[in-house]
């Protein structure tokens, strides 16, 4: 399954709204700018470091934000934990 930029920011935006958290919450949780947050939210981001750490701060699993809850069921944690390594081996520049 394919999913957009879009459905990724759209995904984040639900699950920060589900925990009852606002921008200026995830802001000072983080360290993101607010208009990092509002971007990533409206525009998504190919960015999985930053993906996994709003997951993290949400307390989602990524692989729902990635690939969607129904096809999350069907993703192995190990690819979980390769999405992870990815995100830090491009943030770090290697």
């Amino acid at each position: 399954m394919i999913i957009s930029l879009l459905e990724i920011g759209e995904r984040l935006r639900l699950a920060r709204e589900e925990k009852g958290y606002s921008v200026s919450d995830v802001e000072g949780i983080t360290g993101y700018s607010k208009s990092k947050i509002w971007r990533i939210e409206r525009e998504g981001t190919r960015d999985l470091l930053t993906v996994a750490d709003l997951c993290d701060t949400y307390g989602v699993d990524i692989r729902i934000v990635l690939f969607g809850e129904m096809a999350a069921n069907n993703v192995p944690q190990k690819i979980k934990d390769y999405i992870i390594e990815l995100g830090r081996y491009y943030s770090d520049g290697s």
